[in-house]
């Protein structure tokens, strides 16, 4: 028996997997009502922790046990270090978006977003 087998009974496994890997911006309303209804939601939640762990898996992307990307990274105090070191990086200069996405291990989108919510937190203490 294979570590793997479970997935055979993913609901995703049956549908659209565009509804599980959406552009930037996507909901995954449709995606989400399909996971909470599978039947190996647990199975499928302790496989994508194994994956979000593994260095090289960095940046999952997409809709897997009902969390996205952002959900799963919400409870990983390694990247809220990341979120920090990303900061400073582009503070400092000398290095575009791309070199550090590549220097930290994440997205350029995530130096985007990150950038992003940084400044905007920045502009609100200042009005």
């Amino acid at each position: 028996m294979s570590r793997y087998d479970w997935m055979a009974d993913a609901l995703c496994a049956q549908t659209d997997p565009d509804l599980f890997h959406q552009d930037t911006g996507a909901t995954y309303t449709e995606a989400k009502r399909i996971c909470l209804a599978c039947p190996v939601q647990t199975e499928c939640g302790a496989h994508t922790d194994r994956l979000d762990s593994d260095p090289d898996a960095y940046g999952r992307h997409g809709l897997w046990a009902a969390r996205t990307r952002r959900d799963r990274q919400g409870n990983d105090p390694q990247h809220a270090y990341d979120h920090e070191r990303i900061i400073r990086l582009t503070e400092r200069g000398g290095m575009n978006a791309y070199e550090i996405a590549e220097h930290v291990g994440c997205d350029v989108r995530t130096i985007w977003r990150v950038t992003k919510a940084h400044r905007e937190q920045a502009e609100a203490v200042t009005v």
